[in-house]
């Protein structure tokens, strides 16, 4: 669900929660932690490492970014694709462009697009992601009850809407790339960034 409620005659307010799945840039604190981790990696990791069984590193870097791999392939490519399209790249757009109905000059309008934590829903009921929910904390990885990711769209939107300096707000950041890079600074993932 995208909202989308006037602000003022120049900036309108957007607010969606990006799945931790999506194909998420990672912030530099993300990659401190992931560097701890590997630090002080327990017997049992380093082992399945060596077996190939946990990949490394846990992104693909170039050009001074980082981006997470953390797609489920069970989602499959449908969801990741509605992912993009209807979320990261309409937030991208909408912060750098404005709407697609406006005449005249860019008109960037404030988004925010921050990620959220991965969520015991009804739509990952299924048995491989209950097994992951089970494990997720021996690697660090904490899964949210529903409630909380109420709270987090709330918090969100109140972020965007009070803070002229929020990440996404239109009069923070000039350069166009900078503004959508800035969408997904906000990460609340609950530790899947953060794997090395």
């Amino acid at each position: 669900m995208h909202r989308i409620a006037p602000r003022s005659a120049q900036h309108s307010l957007g607010d969606e929660l990006v799945s931790p799945t999506t194909v998420p840039t990672r912030q530099p604190e993300s990659s401190a932690a992931a560097d701890r981790q590997r630090e002080r990696e327990p017997v049992w990791k380093s082992a399945l490492s060596g077996a190939g069984l946990l990949p490394r590193p846990g992104h693909v870097a170039a050009n001074g970014v980082k981006i997470g791999l953390s797609t489920v392939s069970i989602q499959g490519l449908s969801y990741q694709a509605a992912q993009y399209l209807s979320k990261l790249s309409a937030a991208e757009s909408f912060a750098v462009y404005g709407p697609a109905w406006q005449d005249g000059p860019e008109q960037p309008i404030r988004v925010s697009s921050n990620v959220a934590g991965i969520t015991r829903t009804r739509s990952l009921s299924h048995p491989l992601f209950e097994a992951a929910f089970i494990g997720a904390p021996r690697f660090g990885v904490r899964i949210f009850d529903p409630p909380p990711r109420a709270r987090s769209a709330a918090c969100s939107s109140c972020t965007i809407c009070l803070n002229d300096a929020a990440p996404g707000s239109p009069t923070r950041v000039a350069s166009p790339a900078d503004r959508a890079a800035a969408l997904h600074s906000q990460q609340v993932h609950g530790g899947i960034y953060n794997l090395p």
